[in-house]
């Protein structure tokens, strides 16, 4: 029987993993490491630094994508202020508009394609999977997809800036 949000914020809290809620299953995720925290600190700073007011950029942003029976965080998300002022004490209900993933050692391929597939259903515009191994990050727009490397640019359309990928990488 699937667990609503209701019922997954009734559980107790757990400090040795972090759990959210998919498509009504729990599922305990790793805490990030060092290196993602940092890459998730300089890319949400960057995007802060350049994008404007209008815009709301958090990492771990919590946002449900199924309003009852889903309940996960975006590595960075980036909400339209006029929608972050609406959640007020609750959850951003549907996707945030750019969801950026820093893909770590236990993330599988099917895993990101799922989450991308749920995020575009939910409303987001641009989903963004930074890549260590490979050194590129891969931007996604419903339906295609580019991979940008070394010193490319990446354009944010929505915030009307852009960041290159050396940036990501610096550090």
């Amino acid at each position: 029987m699937p667990i609503t949000v209701e019922e997954y914020y009734a559980l107790p809290e757990r400090e040795d993993v972090i759990v959210e809620l998919h498509l009504g299953c729990l599922v305990e995720l790793a805490r990030p490491k060092v290196w993602n925290v940092n890459v998730q600190d300089r890319v949400a700073s960057l995007l802060k630094q350049r994008s404007g007011a209008g815009w709301k950029i958090l990492v771990e942003m919590p946002f449900r994508a199924l309003p009852e029976y889903d309940l996960r965080a975006a590595d960075i998300g980036v909400l339209a202020m006029d929608r972050w002022r609406q959640v007020g004490d609750g959850d951003i209900l549907g996707a945030p508009e750019i969801v950026i993933e820093i893909l770590s050692p236990e993330n599988t391929p099917t895993e990101i394609v799922q989450k991308m597939a749920l995020c575009f259903s939910a409303g987001t515009d641009q989903f963004v999977v930074v890549d260590r191994q490979r050194g590129a990050v891969r931007v996604s727009h419903k339906p295609s997809a580019t991979e940008y490397t070394g010193d490319d640019e990446i354009p944010f359309p929505l915030l009307n800036t852009s960041l290159r990928v050396s940036e990501i990488f610096a550090g």
